[in-house]
C-alpha cells in the first residue's frame, strides 16, 4: 500500500511550537483507538462517517450529552478543538479496522498451515495504541490565512489552545508550487 502525503504550506523553521499540540493529538488518538476496540466489535460494516459520531456520543460532553460513558475524555482533552478531536477518530477507526484486518489474516495464515500439518511459528498482530501521528491543520480552523503572506495557526501551547500564532507565506523557489511559512 502506498501512502501520499501533500503540503500545500511547509513550516520552515521554530517547529519546536508543535510539540504540545503533537503530544497531546498523540495521547487523544491512543485514548480513541482504546475505546473503538472496547466498544466497537464489528468495524467492517462501519464507515468513518458512521464512526466518528457513534464515538463523540461516547468521549464528548455537550449540552445534549452531558454523560458520555467516557467521561474523562473531556477531563484530561480539555477544550481539544473538535477537528482534531474528529481528525483522531478518523485515524483511530483505520488503525484499528487495520489492526483486525491483519489479525483474520494471521488467523487464516494460522489455520491453513496447521490444516497442511506444518508448524505455525508467526506472531500475531497486536494493536498499537502509541503512535507518532501529526494531525491536519484544517483551513478555517486550525489555520487560517490572514492574507496573502501571513496565516494563524491554532496549537497547544502553556496549557491552552491558542491560535495567535502568525507566520510569514512564501513561494518554494525549488518547486515554484508550495507554500513555505516561517513563523514569528
Amino acid at each position: 500500500m502506498k501512502v501520499a502525503k501533500s503540503l500545500l504550506h511547509k513550516i520552515t523553521n521554530q517547529t519546536e511550537i508543535f510539540n504540545g499540540t503533537l503530544d497531546i493529538y498523540n495521547d487523544a488518538l491512543a485514548y480513541v483507538i482504546e475505546v473503538i476496540d472496547k466498544e466497537f466489535d464489528d468495524t467492517e460494516r462501519l464507515t468513518t462517517k458512521s464512526i466518528v459520531p457513534a464515538v463523540e456520543k461516547l468521549i464528548h460532553a455537550t449540552k445534549s450529552n452531558p454523560l458520555p460513558k467516557y467521561k474523562e475524555f473531556n477531563e484530561r482533552f480539555y477544550k481539544f478543538p473538535s477537528y482534531l478531536r474528529r481528525s483522531a477518530i478518523a485515524s483511530a477507526f483505520g488503525k484499528v479496522k487495520s489492526f483486525r484486518s491483519n489479525y483474520q489474516n494471521w488467523e487464516k495464515e494460522q489455520k491453513y498451515a496447521l490444516s497442511e500439518g506444518k508448524r505455525f511459528k508467526k506472531q500475531p498482530p497486536r494493536l498499537q495504541v502509541k503512535h507518532k501521528e501529526f494531525p491536519v491543520f484544517y483551513r478555517k480552523n486550525m489555520f487560517n490565512r490572514t492574507s496573502d503572506t501571513t496565516a494563524q495557526i491554532k496549537v497547544f501551547h502553556q496549557n491552552d489552545w491558542i491560535s495567535n500564532l502568525k507566520g510569514r507565506t512564501t513561494t518554494n523557489a525549488v518547486s515554484g508550487n508550495g507554500k513555505n511559512i516561517t513563523l514569528s
